[in-house]
């Protein structure tokens, strides 16, 4: 009986210990399938958290478990709400992209335009858009569209400069003695919108006027002095005169 009672402990104890060794080999594995996923999505430049989802939930439900020991369930989301995992700059090419939709969402895709020099990508925000004639002031309304601009410099860490423009005819008021006082104060206008409310931090933002010493095209027009009057955004594609 004593040597029954010890085959048995001992069968008892080598079954216990193939179950933890077992599931030690498979927190092991599930752990390193994860650390591959989460490498693979930072290499090909993932950033969208829906789709991390679903590919997170499509890998770990084949095991049934998450990490921790919780269970998935058909419905649940596997991340928990928040951030996105991945946080990775997004190309100046797509940034353009966004910028387009989001004129076209606000009916301004014939008043804004989206070009890019060399590695920048510039906006042209016209007077008429941001401000009434001879003021700094912004127009009631542009705002939202300012911090819509914002929240897509937001996917990026690279610099923004904001660039005040004004045409050739002099301007001499209590506040604005000269163009140079209108284009930057203009400029510092918009730029007070996108670190506020646009939550741009402020180590990213410059701004600069111009006045109308950097012309689009002849001061030789009604027309064409409206379209020297601008505001630019810039996306300084090169941090610090430096190439990415």
């Amino acid at each position: 009986m004593r040597g029954a009672g010890r085959e048995m402990a001992r069968k008892t104890a080598t079954e216990g210990g193939s179950a933890s060794g077992a599931s030690l080999v498979m927190s092991v594995s599930l752990n390193l399938i994860l650390l591959v996923f989460f490498v693979y999505i930072n290499t090909i430049g993932v950033n969208d958290e829906e789709k991390i989802k679903k590919a997170l939930g499509s890998l770990v439900g084949r095991f049934g478990i998450l990490p921790g020991g919780a269970h998935l369930s058909e419905g649940d989301e596997t991340l928990p709400p928040g951030p996105p995992i991945v946080s990775i700059d997004e190309a100046p090419v797509n940034m353009m992209e966004h910028f387009r939709n989001l004129m076209k969402q606000e009916q301004l895709s014939d008043t804004v335009i989206i070009s890019a020099k060399g590695a920048d990508v510039i906006l042209n925000l016209p007077e008429e858009l941001l401000f009434p004639p001879g003021s700094a002031d912004l127009r009631p309304g542009v705002t939202p569209v300012l911090v819509g601009i914002a929240e897509i410099l937001q996917r990026s860490s690279l610099p923004v400069r904001v660039e005040g423009h004004t045409d050739d005819v002099p301007i001499r008021t209590a506040r604005f003695p000269s163009n140079w006082e209108l284009s930057a104060t203009r400029a510092v206008s918009v730029l007070k919108v996108l670190e506020g409310p646009g939550g741009i931090p402020k180590e990213r933002l410059s701004a600069m006027g111009f006045a109308e010493h950097r012309p689009l095209v002849e001061n030789d027009s009604p027309e064409k002095r409206a379209r020297n009057r601008r505001v630019h955004l810039v996306l300084v594609g090169e941090k610090d005169g430096q190439k990415k």
